[in-house]
């Protein structure tokens, strides 16, 4: 298995590098494409990380974006006693508008002027996401006395020190209901 990983690997580095040396193609189409490449295909309770763009993104202090993920993913599951938690990543970078997708994720309803002074002042920013499977009337699946704004309200949030932003789900097709992403951005540097 181990020798499948990186194969698996090498091969993502070797589509990556293509992509980044076509000439023909715009830095949106090239970052779409790349992270459309790192979204995990095999998302589950015990692989939660979604979106992993890049998956080698690491602060200056050496975190990798992946274990702090996890770890944040793991406390909140702890915290709520919910097991179907996921999350993901994506490296900001400019140019961006309020529709940038990217992976599984997009930059609407976030702050796009905010975002672009943090770039432009130097900041290595990344879009985060948390997503919990909810039912078509916005309550958890897992647990539907709870809604998804009071998920994000009561356990979220305070844990983060900020607000996130409840706009926009997506749907996994071996996962129960559509997935609410509550999103933030984050200095990985700081």
């Amino acid at each position: 298995m181990k020798n499948k990983n990186i194969s698996d690997e090498f091969d993502l580095n070797a589509s990556i590098e293509r992509i980044q040396s076509d000439t023909s193609m715009s830095f949106e189409d090239k970052r779409f494409l790349i992270s459309m490449l790192c979204i995990n295909k095999n998302v589950n309770s015990d692989n939660p990380l979604i979106d992993r763009y890049p998956i080698n993104l690491t602060s200056i202090q050496g975190n990798t974006m992946q274990k702090i993920m996890l770890n944040l993913i793991n406390y909140f599951r702890k915290y709520s006693g919910l097991r179907n938690i996921y999350g993901g990543y994506v490296q900001l970078k400019e140019p961006l508008n309020f529709d940038t997708n990217i992976g599984m994720t997009s930059l609407i309803g976030m702050n796009i002027d905010s975002i672009s002074n943090d770039l432009q002042s130097g900041k290595n920013i990344a879009l985060c996401y948390i997503a919990i499977p909810i039912d078509e009337w916005d309550y958890l699946v897992e647990n539907p006395s709870i809604d998804d704004w009071g998920f994000q309200e009561s356990i979220v949030d305070p844990y983060l020190g900020c607000s996130t932003v409840s706009v926009g789900a997506f749907s996994l097709k071996h996962i129960q209901g559509k997935l609410r992403t509550l999103k933030w951005t984050w200095d990985i540097d700081s």
